[in-house]
């Protein structure tokens, strides 16, 4: 999945949330409320899978659009069950993450 399915699904659940005659919030308040989104798909053998991880990084003003980073994204080897990877980008808040404990360094190389 990509930033442009990302964004839409964004707008789906806005729409929905505001209803037919309440104002949608805007991308801006969403890039400030969300800090993480994880993307879960079906796969091919019917089984649900978390598919991406991604940091919600901020609102670019000039283009008008939410900024996405993949933290970890799903590849699928020859052999062998979809994994997730890490994508070499460090979340914002990786320190905090290591400072407490919740994930080692070493683990995601």
């Amino acid at each position: 999945m990509n930033y442009e399915q990302i964004e839409e699904r964004i707008r789906n659940l806005r729409a929905q949330e505001a209803g037919p005659t309440q104002a949608c919030p805007d991308d801006q308040q969403i890039a400030a409320a969300v800090d993480v989104i994880v993307q879960i798909q079906r796969q091919r053998d019917r089984v649900r899978r978390v598919t991406h991880i991604s940091e919600v990084i901020g609102y670019d003003h000039e283009t008008q659009e939410v900024i996405v980073e993949d933290v970890f994204n799903m590849s699928e080897p020859d052999e062998g069950p979809p994994e997730l990877r890490f994508t070499g980008y460090l979340p914002t808040f990786i320190e905090q993450l290591l400072r407490h404990g919740d994930v080692k360094l070493e683990e995601l190389f």
